[in-house]
């Protein structure tokens, strides 16, 4: 009985863990060095309007909407700054 609680508890306390993370919303701060550095060079002068952390295929990605001009934006940004995706929004 006791492996089945150890089997039971413990993933359900990692994947409670990783959903706390997802979705976060962070302020420019926050972010890692890195990804401010990469925010900073495809931002330009846009305007952000969100900056969230999520969980993706088990990896975090940092995932920021911006304005530039009369277009909306959305990148997603790994920890150590690589630009994943950059698409309209």
């Amino acid at each position: 009985m006791k492996w089945l609680t150890t089997f039971t508890v413990l993933p359900a306390l990692l994947i409670s863990s990783n959903l706390a993370f997802a979705g976060d919303d962070l302020t420019f701060e926050e972010l890692p060095k890195p990804v401010q550095t990469t925010v900073q060079r495809e931002v330009g002068a846009g305007k952000i309007s969100e900056i969230e952390r999520d969980v993706k295929r088990g990896q975090t990605v940092y995932e920021i909407e911006f304005q530039e001009g009369d277009k909306k934006w959305e990148i997603e940004v790994a920890p150590d700054g690589k630009l994943l995706d950059r698409r309209p929004d």
